[in-house]
């Protein structure tokens, strides 16, 4: 069975209560978890919520900006330093500069168990983790900087396959929708990010 835990709700900044951006996807019975987005405080928060944080398998960030990535490094410490667990990081580009970086600081060095896969802002990419496969739909976020909508399939001989969709931080999916319409899946779940500006009020 799968199941999502929407663990962060907020935009760019942590309010009481509701912390920045990061859905948990369950699969294989509780067995196999996926974090997508890891902002500031998700391992607390995940940990609060009594989550196996052992049994993450892997990290999909959808955009580079701090309140979706900003607490990859304090994860990769508090779950994996100094275990066996594997971690597969999936991100654009500069992820793994990023935990680097952090670990230099703190004198120690990132494990060996952490892997990682960089998303293409300009096609599409397709990688698996165990039962499960992802693809990585580039769509627009803000200037620069690329979102990446996020389609996760389950593939579990005991379970019904399950197909989500995370459209990530975007104002506009249709290269998204475009992809699953063409490759004809059919979603079980549908995860839409809305962050509307303070002149979109009336829309929000």
């Amino acid at each position: 069975m799968t199941h999502l835990l929407i663990a962060g709700t907020s935009a760019a900044r942590p309010i009481y209560g509701r912390m920045t951006t990061s859905t948990l996807i369950y699969t294989n019975n509780g067995e196999d978890l996926y974090l997508v987005d890891c902002g500031d405080g998700i391992t607390n928060v995940l940990t609060q919520f009594g989550v196996p944080l052992e049994k993450i398998r892997g990290v999909i960030i959808t955009h580079s900006h701090s309140d979706h990535a900003s607490g990859i490094a304090g994860f990769v410490h508090s779950v994996v330093f100094g275990t066996s667990v594997e971690l597969i990081i999936a991100a654009p580009k500069g992820i793994q500069k990023l935990i680097d970086v952090v670990f230099e600081y703190s004198g120690d060095t990132v494990p060996k168990t952490v892997s990682y896969i960089d998303l293409s802002d300009d096609q599409i990419t397709h990688f698996s983790i165990k039962n499960t496969s992802f693809t990585s739909v580039p769509i627009p976020h803000h200037g620069s900087i690329k979102g990446h909508g996020i389609i996760c399939q389950t593939h579990y001989t005991n379970h019904q396959d399950t197909s989500i969709a995370i459209t990530g931080d975007t104002n506009d999916s249709s290269l998204l929708a475009e992809y699953i319409v063409q490759q004809n899946i059919q979603l079980n779940i549908l995860l839409h990010e809305c962050t509307f500006a303070s002149d979109l009020n009336e829309n929000a």
